[in-house]
């Protein structure tokens, strides 16, 4: 099993567990979505330094996980819905310098972790919905000049917020409805919503 390159763990309750991937060094695709990791199975995988894709959502993970995800500097693709990461662990994740694409979902981020996501420059694909964003954040994701698809439903931007964010000359998709989570993982059996491999 050390060759394994990809892995889908989901809605597996490994919890602690998680510890026995450390071996699985060339992991490049985990998903473990579902499994009650909770922070100290966070800090687990920031052992798998050579992921760029992971689904960690819905994992119980504290504002402290977010120390353990900026370790993972080769992610390009972070799925960490319905969490609690709050503004400090956005600030971490804001660290990842090579994401591409974000799912942070019903995550308590408001305007301070919006701020700090809005810096990463190759971000194309962000979902901040049922978040606490207000106008402060809308702003700052506003200035995020390679980002083509955004979904910031269900927070509460104004209308002025809204009218930036709409204006974003690299937008290709705006949304701004809430969906089911079924939907926010694009229904893929991979565990990793609509990322194409």
């Amino acid at each position: 099993m050390s060759q394994l390159t990809k892995l889908n763990l989901f809605n597996n309750s490994i919890g602690e567990g998680v510890q026995y991937l450390t071996k699985l060094t060339n992991l490049t695709l985990l998903s473990v979505d579902s499994n009650y990791l909770g922070d100290k199975g966070a800090q687990y995988l920031s052992e798998l330094c050579n992921l760029t894709h992971l689904n960690i959502s819905g994992n119980v993970l504290s504002s402290e996980s977010g120390k353990y995800l900026s370790k993972l500097k080769k992610l390009t693709y972070l799925d960490a819905n319905y969490n609690n990461l709050g503004d400090e662990g956005a600030k971490q994740i804001g660290q990842l310098e090579l994401l591409k694409q974000l799912s942070i979902t019903y995550n308590r981020i408001g305007n301070d972790g919006a701020k700090c996501l809005s810096k990463l420059s190759f971000l194309e694909i962000l979902d901040l919905r049922e978040n606490q964003i207000g106008f402060q954040g809308a702003s700052s994701i506003s200035e995020m000049r390679h980002l083509k698809e955004l979904q910031i439903g269900r927070n509460p931007i104004t209308q002025e917020g809204f009218l930036l964010v709409k204006s974003m000359p690299s937008l290709t998709f705006l949304g701004f409805r809430s969906s089911t989570r079924n939907e926010l993982h694009g229904g893929n059996e991979d565990g990793f919503g609509k990322f194409q491999f």
